[in-house]
C-alpha cells in the first residue's frame, strides 16, 4: 500500500476486543489490554510458558498459535487457544454495553468515549491468514448517551466553551465532554494488513499497539486511545534470536494522529505557524528490548515516539527518520521554515526482571516528556520532565488448572526537586504542537491525565479453563494544582481553586465466563471522588457486560 493512504481522514478506535473476551476470542489474536494478553502474562509470571518480550505488544493469531506450540507445559487456556488459532479463517462478533451513573469513567478500552449514561459498541471481526500475509479487519459502531454532568470551570474562560480541558487548554487535547449530544461513530477499529517472514513484519494498521511493560499505565502507547493509522515495520511478537547474544524485539512505526473536535487548534490540516500548529500531527517511533541469551530472565529496552508537524506540498512524511536523530535538543539544526524545528520527542528506558523460582517479575520504566539539550542536561538532571513506573507481579497459585497473579502497579509523575532550580513541563502536554500527546482527545499513554499525576492499582485475577475472575482497587490523582514562587514553573490560576489536588478510589469486580464459543464478561464497580475536579466529593457507580461468539 502507497503511504500517501495514511493521510486518509481515519478516526481510529478499539473494536471493543479489549474488553474481557474468552480464550476463544484469539481466533483474532491477543490485542493489547485485552483478557488473552493479561493471561499470557500470568502465565509466564506462574512459568507456564516462555514470556513474550513487552517492547511492541499486540499478537497476531499466528503469533499467539506460535506461542502455545513453543511450549508444550499444560496450562488452563492452552488448549482453547490453540484451537481458537487453528483456523486460518475465522469469524465472530462482540456485544459491548456500560453505564456510568454520574461521570465519565473508563480507561484503557480503546477510543470508545464512555461517558456519563449508557455506553454501547456493537464489532465484528473477520481474520485470513496465508503462509507469509494476514489480514484482519475489526470495525465497530459506538454509542455513547454522553448525558451532562457538572463541568469544571475553565481556568481562562474567555478562551474557549467549558468542554474543553480546563487546565491545560492550549497544549493538550482532552475534553472533559465530546460534545453536549448522544455520539455515535463508525469506527475501522482492530484491523490490520501485514507480511510476515523469517521473524520479521511489516504492515498497516489501525489497531491498538503496547510498547514497554505497562499495562495499567502505559508509558508510551497503550490502549486506551484505540490505535491509529500508521505504517509498521520490525520483529514478530517472539522478536529476532541474534546468534549466540540473545534476542531482539523492535517496531518502527510511521503515521498520522487527528485531533478532536474540541481542540483549540482550527483553521486547516497542516501547520502554519506555533498558534497554528494543525489539525493533523505526524507521528513516528521507535521501540526495542533485548534479552541476553546468559541471562533469559532480563529484559532491558527503551523507546522514542515523536510528534511532527503536519506539513503540505507532499512534505508530510519528511521527519520518517527522526526516531533515528540525535538524543538531544542541541543536535538539531533550525531549518528555513519553522516547522523543520518543531516536534515533541517522549521517550523512555525499561527494565523487566523475573525471578522463575519466587514466580514473580518486576519491571522499572522512566519516562521522559521532551529532550534534554545535551548530555550534561541528561547526566545532571536526569529528572527533568519525567516519571517513574513501576509493578510487581506475583504468581500467586500455577498448576495445569489454574493459575492466580497479583499485580502491584505504580505511576509516580510528581514534580521532581529540580523544579526549585529550573522550569519543568507538565506530562503528556506541549507547546508548540497543541494537542499534546493524544489522539482524537484521548492520551496515547497512560489515562491517569496530563500535567502533576500519580496513581497506584493492585489487582488479583484467577484463571481457570471456563474464565477468570478479577478484583482490582486503585488510586489516582488525575489533576493537580501546583502554584510557586519559581518563574516559569507554572501559572497560578486566575480562578479560586479550593482544592489542590484531586483523589479518585476505585473499586471493582470482574468475571469472565467462557462456554463453547460463547463468552460473557461482567465487570462491576464503584469510583469514589474524595476530591473530583478540584472542587467537591462524587460517587459513580458504574456496570460493564459484553458477550462475545465465535
Amino acid at each position: 500500500m502507497r503511504l500517501a493512504l495514511l493521510a486518509c481522514p481515519w478516526t481510529t478506535a478499539a473494536a471493543q476486543w479489549q474488553a474481557d473476551a474468552g480464550p476463544r476470542s484469539a481466533a483474532l489474536g491477543a490485542p493489547v489490554g485485552g483478557s488473552i494478553e493479561r493471561y499470557l502474562r500470568a502465565a509466564a509470571v506462574a512459568g507456564r510458558m516462555h514470556p513474550l518480550p513487552t517492547a511492541a505488544r499486540g499478537l497476531l493469531p499466528a503469533e499467539l498459535r506460535a506461542a502455545m506450540l513453543a511450549d508444550s507445559t499444560p496450562h488452563p487456556w492452552r488448549a482453547a487457544l490453540l484451537q481458537a488459532t487453528r483456523d486460518r479463517r475465522a469469524a465472530g462478533a462482540q456485544l459491548f454495553v456500560s453505564a456510568n451513573s454520574s461521570m465519565p469513567w473508563g480507561a484503557n478500552d480503546g477510543a470508545m468515549w464512555q461517558g456519563r449514561g449508557l455506553n454501547a459498541a456493537l464489532g465484528a471481526g473477520a481474520v485470513f491468514e496465508t503462509r507469509h500475509l494476514t489480514a484482519l479487519a475489526a470495525p465497530a459502531l459506538a454509542f455513547s448517551q454522553n448525558a451532562g454532568f457538572p463541568l469544571m470551570p475553565q481556568f481562562f474562560p474567555e478562551r474557549l466553551s467549558d468542554l474543553v480541558d480546563p487546565q491545560y487548554t492550549e497544549v493538550v487535547d482532552l475534553p472533559q465532554r465530546r460534545g453536549i449530544r448522544p455520539e455515535t461513530r463508525l469506527l475501522p477499529g482492530e484491523s490490520s494488513l501485514r507480511v510476515s517472514a523469517f521473524g520479521l513484519t511489516a504492515g498497516i494498521s489501525s489497531a491498538s499497539e503496547g510498547w514497554g511493560p505497562g499495562e495499567t499505565f502505559p508509558a508510551i502507547l497503550g490502549a486506551n486511545a484505540g490505535g491509529f493509522s500508521r505504517i509498521f515495520a520490525g520483529t514478530n511478537a517472539a522478536g529476532v534470536r541474534l546468534g549466540p547474544f540473545g534476542t531482539l524485539s523492535a517496531r518502527y512505526v510511521l503515521g498520522v494522529l487527528e485531533q478532536s473536535n474540541w481542540s483549540i487548534v482550527t483553521a486547516t490540516d497542516t501547520f502554519a505557524s506555533i498558534t497554528a500548529s494543525g489539525r493533523r500531527r505526524m507521528a513516528t517511533g521507535l521501540s526495542a528490548s533485548f534479552t541476553p541469551a546468559a541471562l533469559q530472565a532480563l529484559e532491558i529496552g527503551a523507546t522514542r515516539f515523536y510528534h511532527l508537524p503536519w506539513r503540505g506540498s507532499g512534505r508530510q512524511w519528511t521527519g520518517w527518520a527522526k526516531p533515528f536523530s540525535g538524543l538531544f535538543s542541541g543536535d538539531e539544526v533550525l531549518g528555513p521554515a519553522a516547522a523543520d524545528s518543531i516536534s515533541n520527542q517522549l521517550g523512555s528506558l525499561f527494565i523487566r526482571v523475573r525471578v522463575p523460582k519466587a514466580r514473580l517479575e518486576t519491571t522499572v520504566e522512566l519516562l521522559r516528556d521532551d529532550y534534554n539539550y545535551s548530555g550534561r542536561d541528561l547526566v545532571q538532571e536526569p529528572e527533568n520532565n519525567g516519571a517513574l513506573l513501576s509493578s510487581v507481579r506475583i504468581a500467586t497459585s500455577s498448576s495445569a488448572s489454574a493459575i492466580s497473579l497479583l499485580t502491584i502497579e505504580l505511576f509516580d509523575g510528581d514534580i521532581r526537586p529540580i523544579a526549585q532550580q529550573r522550569p519543568q513541563g507538565a506530562l503528556y502536554t506541549n507547546g508548540s504542537l497543541l494537542q499534546g500527546h493524544t489522539s482524537d482527545g484521548q492520551l496515547l499513554g497512560a489515562p491517569i491525565g496530563a500535567g502533576v499525576v500519580s496513581g497506584q492499582r493492585v489487582a488479583w485475577e484467577r484463571f481457570t479453563a471456563t474464565g477468570s475472575r478479577r478484583i482490582a482497587l486503585q488510586r489516582w490523582r488525575p489533576r493537580s494544582v501546583v502554584i510557586t514562587d519559581v518563574e516559569g514553573l507554572y501559572r497560578p490560576p486566575p480562578v479560586i481553586i479550593p482544592k489542590a489536588y484531586d483523589w479518585l478510589y476505585d473499586l471493582s469486580a470482574a468475571t469472565l465466563d467462557q462456554r463453547g464459543a460463547a463468552s460473557r464478561s461482567l465487570e462491576v464497580g464503584a469510583l469514589y471522588a474524595g476530591v473530583w475536579q478540584l472542587r467537591r466529593t462524587a460517587w459513580n457507580v458504574y456496570a460493564r457486560a459484553s458477550t462475545t461468539i465465535f
